[in-house]
């Protein structure tokens, strides 16, 4: 009996490794849009909802070995999500900037031979300024950064066409800042 007992307080006592490895292994087993979903707290702002979607999106482009198909729809689903957030006017879109950015930073330094986050978030940043060019004006310099890295990269037929889609879509944002 008191073996009994004393396995019931270790199994229910605050433990907070425990409650840690339980919430990780229910993440590797449960797809990650699933649990930002199911924890969504319904007082929660329709604003934070979607920033995490975004954030969420983001997140599902860091594994390797990932499809272009998945890439295309995480791509889609991302600039559905930023528009929401643009068009808002919140500073929700800040954070989600920065977490692109910090991923293709990720991408082409641990990554170099791989280039399908940088692509996505390139195509990303391509479809928002050709839609919203006046409401980015203020994150022209973190997206001209990643532009830039990519365009002075060493060519290497790997790079090739990641270069070639950042210079296309540093033509047109040079387009659309002239108009604005």
């Amino acid at each position: 009996m008191f073996s009994e007992n004393s396995a019931a307080i270790t199994e229910n006592g605050p433990s907070r490794k425990r409650l840690k490895k339980s919430t990780q292994s229910n993440l590797d087993h449960e797809p990650l849009l699933i649990h930002y979903v199911t924890t969504f707290d319904s007082s929660m702002s329709p604003l934070i909802k979607i920033r995490r979607l975004c954030l969420c999106s983001c997140s599902q482009l860091k594994p390797s070995n990932l499809t272009e198909e998945f890439c295309l729809q995480i791509t889609k689903n991302l600039i559905y999500l930023s528009k929401l957030l643009i068009l808002s006017n919140s500073n929700h879109f800040d954070l989600v900037v920065r977490r692109c950015c910090r991923l293709t930073t990720f991408e082409s330094t641990k990554y170099p031979n791989e280039i399908t986050r940088r692509s996505s978030v390139l195509k990303w940043m391509a479809a928002l300024v050709l839609d919203l060019s006046s409401s980015l004006t203020s994150y022209l310099k973190s997206f001209l950064t990643v532009i830039e890295r990519e365009i002075e990269r060493d060519d290497t037929t790997i790079n090739l066409p990641l270069k070639t889609l950042a210079q296309d879509v540093f033509d047109v944002l040079n387009v659309i800042v002239i108009y604005i």
